[in-house]
């Protein structure tokens, strides 16, 4: 096996002109092919080693690969010289350094620092010996490549992203791109320059800028719980906020300069200098050191902002917004410009993000009535669903998806036992076949023939035309519907399973697709809008709906609360619009039970309504408000009512 022969070749003085620098391995590596000689080694005859027996190489023995590479002060040569015999290779390598320095006058009185020879075992895939001696890694990180004040910006985006991020305790909102998840922003700011100098360094002017804000609104809150850290660290730096807020003791004019000097204080007073050595640690020891308590600081500081904006994250709905809210000193103009184009794209995104929620949630609602209350798709039905059918938005688009679930779900047979029983036989034999093959596939999936699942999306297609007359539209999902009710009708607990397994995932059986929200975030928006359009349409329906939210048969403990919460929100609204309009009371809305006996509980004392939902399980607690929202809002006609509740 051949041998990797290395030399650190010194020059007399460091080489400061660029050109020579740049022209060093070049004239090594021809001085290296026009060969050099090598004197003999004294005790090793020539026949014991072929190698050496070849005169035509230096040293008789071939070279197999070579590396220069020069730097300031001198070069690194490698050879791979063919030899498996360690004197021979060395003896190449210290020739080679005495022939290089007598060689050309360029590297006149260059000396050898030192030579090192290592036994090779076979050459790497592209078939070199020896590796790269070119460092191809980056002087400096990225990062700070970029300009001062876009360091700053970026440092501020990711904090209020972060503050976001602690604002949604499920978490959801970190895989928008309005919200940073804040653990990953603290983990990676403590190992990764420039980002520990540059996150930490605009805790200050934030947390000034926060502190008024909060002093302004005239509302405190505890600390908040969220985010990680020591909660007794953030809870002083938050009482060091307040007080420097309420009675200001740094003369300083600007948020930079007050914010700096405030956190430094804080920093002193805890050991937090993390920006500091102590000189009493060896570098590893005061890395950790360093590390552990930059971590402690911004989790107090991200802990504390957040606690401060408790009600600017859900009107400012990205970072940019809720920098350009602050109404900071220290902010570049660029935020507020950012913050007028997030504005503006956040708002068109949130009006075609309503058009489709609200398509869906009427699609929801137009097969579970199908479904379960038949009768309020009879030709002299509400505007509500009139519009609805006719609104190629809703029934090309996300009616043709959960109609599609729903089919699939009843199956063929129900399907062609319901054609025998209706009138809508056209639209069974449209449907069967491809409901039939989707069948077999389930049984043998090896056995495809075409793409069942496509044949039953065209089919649709053909009864929930996108053009056409709006008569001929209104008759063929008229038509639809009753099919699909007629065919859940066949068996007593098909219609409540049914509609049940479609509210499990709205938006994925409507086909939801939003610009502004993760997936969860859009179930749940989805299941609002959903809410609002049944309460808009009937009493009964939104009931069903508010029975079948999933919370209320979740095995995670912390759902049913939360929901529980959410609900007494719903009836203190409703509480409110009673008391705008006492003589609701009086008129009792027409309303089924619960909901029914809900209203009639909040009886007037005094012209205040009251009503508690303390003696109702959650369940039938959401039921009944859902049902006496709907029922309040037919009777003033007001379906925008239920969209101020619910949402």
């Amino acid at each position: 096996m051949p041998y990797a022969v290395w030399l650190e070749m010194t020059a007399p003085e460091p080489i400061t002109d660029a050109a020579a620098a740049a022209q060093l391995p070049g004239l090594v590596a021809d001085l290296l092919g026009a060969g050099w000689e090598v004197p003999a080694v004294p005790w090793l005859e020539d026949e014991d080693d072929p190698a050496v027996a070849d005169d035509d190489e230096p040293g008789g023995a071939g070279l197999l690969d070579m590396r220069v590479v020069g730097y300031r002060d001198g070069a690194v040569i490698g050879l791979a010289v063919d030899t498996d015999v360690l004197e021979v290779a060395t003896t190449i390598g210290a020739s080679l350094g005495r022939h290089l320095a007598d060689a050309a006058p360029a590297l006149l009185g260059w000396t050898t620092e030192s030579l090192r020879a290592v036994k090779l075992t076979a050459p790497d895939a592209d078939g070199d010996w020896l590796p790269s001696l070119r460092d191809d890694s980056p002087r400096f990180p990225v990062a700070e490549h970029l300009r001062h004040d876009l360091l700053e910006m970026a440092a501020q985006f990711l904090i209020a992203g972060a503050i976001r991020d602690l604002h949604d305790p499920t978490g959801e909102s970190r895989h928008t791109p309005e919200a940073v998840d804040a653990a990953d922003l603290v983990a990676g700011a403590v190992t990764q320059h420039p980002w520990g100098r540059e996150v930490g360094g605009r805790l200050g002017t934030l947390l000034i800028a926060v502190g008024r804000h909060e002093a302004t609104s005239g509302a405190r809150r505890p600390l908040t719980g969220h985010g990680g850290g020591d909660s007794a660290l953030a809870q002083q730096l938050l009482e060091a906020v307040r007080a420097e807020i309420d009675h200001p003791a740094l003369d300083y004019g600007d948020d930079r300069m007050r914010g700096h000097v405030l956190v430094e204080g804080f920093m002193e007073h805890h050991d937090l200098q993390w920006n500091r050595r102590t000189g009493d640690l060896d570098d590893e020891a005061d890395e950790r050191r360093s590390r552990e308590q930059l971590r402690a600081l911004l989790w107090a500081g991200l802990r504390v902002l957040a606690t401060l904006t408790h009600d600017l994250t859900d009107q400012a709905p990205s970072p940019w917004l809720w920098l350009a809210d602050l109404e900071c000193d220290d902010l570049s103009p660029a935020v507020g410009v950012l913050a007028e184009l997030d504005d503006e794209r956040l708002t068109v995104a949130a009006e075609d993000d309503d058009e489709e929620l609200a398509a869906a949630a009427d699609a929801h609602v137009l097969v579970r009535a199908a479904l379960l209350h038949p009768d309020l798709l009879d030709d002299a039905t509400s505007d509500e669903v009139e519009s609805a059918l006719s609104d190629t938005e809703v029934t090309s688009g996300p009616l043709h998806h959960v109609a599609h679930d729903a089919l699939i779900i009843l199956g063929a047979d129900a399907i062609a036992t319901a054609s025998g029983t209706t009138k809508q036989n056209k639209a069974a034999d449209l449907l069967l076949p491809p409901l039939r093959a989707i069948e077999a596939l389930r049984v043998d999936d090896d056995d495809v023939d075409g793409d069942p699942y496509n044949d039953l999306h065209h089919a649709l297609e053909q009864l929930l035309p996108r053009s056409g007359g709006t008569s001929r539209r209104l008759r063929l999902a008229r038509e639809l519907l009753l099919l699909i009710t007629a065919a859940a009708a066949a068996t007593p607990d098909t219609p409540a399973r049914v509609a049940r397994e479609l509210f499990l995932d709205p938006a994925t059986t409507a086909c939801v697709l939003l610009s502004t929200d993760d997936d969860n975030r859009a179930i749940r928006r989805l299941r609002t809008y959903i809410l609002t359009a049944a309460a808009a349409l009937d009493p009964t329906i939104a009931g069903s709906f508010a029975a079948d939210l999933p919370a209320l048969r979740s095995t995670d403990p912390r759902d049913e609360p939360a929901l529980r919460n959410e609900i007494t929100t719903w009836w203190n609204r409703t509480l409110q619009v009673l008391r705008r309009q006492p003589e609701l009371l009086g008129q009792q809305p027409h309303c089924p039970d619960p909901g029914g006996a809900l209203l009639k509980s909040a009886t007037t004392d005094g012209d205040v309504p009251s009503g508690t939902l303390d003696d109702l399980p959650t369940a039938h607690a959401a039921v009944a408000v859902a049902q006496a929202i709907s029922a309040i809002s037919l009777a003033l006609e007001a379906p925008e009512l239920p969209v101020e509740i619910f949402r």
